[in-house]
């Protein structure tokens, strides 16, 4: 259950919702054996779940209308396989359903890359975040810390156990009024909070208009997602492309959490799980004169 939990929050299952779409669809199309059409439908009908269900951020309107197209398709294709209009209905479609699927996986594609974020040696770092980035009280290490070690890079750390994007305004106002680099690690306690989406994005907004607005380098990490949280990734995406956030992939931030011995409970991070974050956002930052 933990892999199909962590397949969820990275993205996979999204691309492997896709697949088994696209497999089931050529099943429907070309096999003359009932039984094997059957379970194409299945498969069809299960890829449309896996999809919803992987909390990709994409736009609602994309979901339902590949929902309707696909079970357009199915029904013309299996009840009327043989009327000659009701074949025409199913071949269009058939285009709209795989052209709309395809559309969607390169729409998501561009968010799988690890970027490269460039800094200056001389950069100074603050890291805004919640208990990921603060611990959990008695930590020793620290990410942050980690960072600065391996980097040489002067790094801050302002994150606060239980921070949410509005009281991260506090961490915020800590940053002097300079150009300088700013790591955010943020939204999470809003996620799992039940926080209404609309309301992440204005605190999140906020944030990012004030970092912007004195000319700070800015890099956040996407919040893993579950089912039905969609809105969460979609407001990071907007804003980040609005404000010129570079974004690190969710399938990043899920892969520390992966890694055997990262964490104390299945989220917040162990010392070793704090080592491999400052390593991971270590290979990330690209330092130039």
């Amino acid at each position: 259950m933990e892999s199909i939990a962590f397949g969820i929050a990275n993205g996979t299952a999204f691309f492997v919702g896709l697949g088994i779409f696209w497999v089931s669809v050529a099943l429907t199309i070309f096999s003359k054996l009932g039984l094997v059409r059957s379970f194409g439908n299945i498969g069809c009908l299960l890829s449309l779940g896996i999809v919803v269900l992987s909390g990709t951020p994409l736009p609602l309107w994309e979901y339902v209308a590949w929902g309707i197209i696909t079970v357009g398709f199915l029904s013309s294709v299996n009840r009327f396989r043989n009327k000659p209009f009701t074949l025409q209905v199913g071949t269009l479609a058939l285009a709209g359903t795989v052209a709309l699927s395809m559309l969607m996986a390169v729409q998501e594609l561009p968010y799988r890359p690890t970027p490269i974020f460039r800094v200056t040696p001389s950069a100074q770092v603050y890291v805004i975040g919640d208990s990921i980035s603060a611990g959990m009280g008695g930590d020793k290490v620290l990410w942050p810390t980690v960072l600065s070690q391996i980097t040489g890079l002067r790094v801050t750390n302002l994150a606060q156990p239980g921070a949410t994007v509005e009281s991260a305004q506090k961490q915020i106002a800590k940053i002097p009024k300079v150009p300088s680099v700013v790591i955010l690690e943020i939204g999470g306690n809003d996620l799992l909070g039940g926080v209404p989406a609309w309301q992440f994005r204005k605190g999140l907004e906020a944030i990012l208009v004030q970092l912007h607005g004195g000319g700070d380098q800015l890099l956040m990490f996407e919040l893993p997602l579950y089912p039905l949280k969609n809105a969460f990734g979609q407001a990071q995406r907007d804003l980040a492309q609005k404000y010129g956030v570079t974004l690190v992939p969710k399938r990043v931030f899920t892969s520390i959490l992966e890694t055997e011995g990262a964490t104390l409970d299945g989220l917040h991070l162990s010392s070793s799980g704090h080592r491999v974050f400052a390593s991971t956002t270590a290979g990330i930052l690209k330092i130039t004169k």
